[in-house]
């Protein structure tokens, strides 16, 4: 489940089939419904959700290598807006959680054997390609 706060929506993702739900909370019912890319494109390694903009636009990103990661941006009705990569070093890294602000600041928790820190990325900048 991820929240789209500004419309009061929720995107479920539902599964085995690769499909996203919109749920609009003030007439408690699905307003919409797409399936992610599919022909091999978000096959394994999986891409997972980091959130949605108040636009509307959805974030999911997958791991490919120890220094890089792979970015989607979905719009309506599941379209592919923008793909792109983004560095993000884990050689030596025992955790790592990525997720997205409300404002749409991608961030990165990276924490080692006695200290963590965070990094973070502009999302807009990600999509423009600036």
């Amino acid at each position: 489940v991820m929240p789209q706060l500004a419309a009061r929506r929720l995107f479920l993702f539902v599964d085995p089939a690769p499909e996203v739900r919109i749920y609009d909370l003030a007439s408690r019912s699905v307003i919409g419904s797409f399936g992610l890319p599919g022909g091999g494109e978000l096959a394994a390694p999986a891409y997972y959700p980091l959130g949605v903009t108040a636009a509307g636009l959805l974030f999911l990103t997958r791991r490919e290598n120890d220094r890089t990661h792979s970015l989607v941006v979905l719009g309506r009705g599941g379209r592919v807006v923008t793909r792109r990569r983004f560095g993000l070093d884990e050689t030596g890294l025992g955790f790592t959680a990525l997720g997205m602000s409300a404002g749409g600041v991608l961030f990165g928790l990276l924490a080692e054997e006695a200290r963590a820190r965070v990094v973070w990325w502009r999302s807009d900048l990600l999509v423009d390609g600036k």
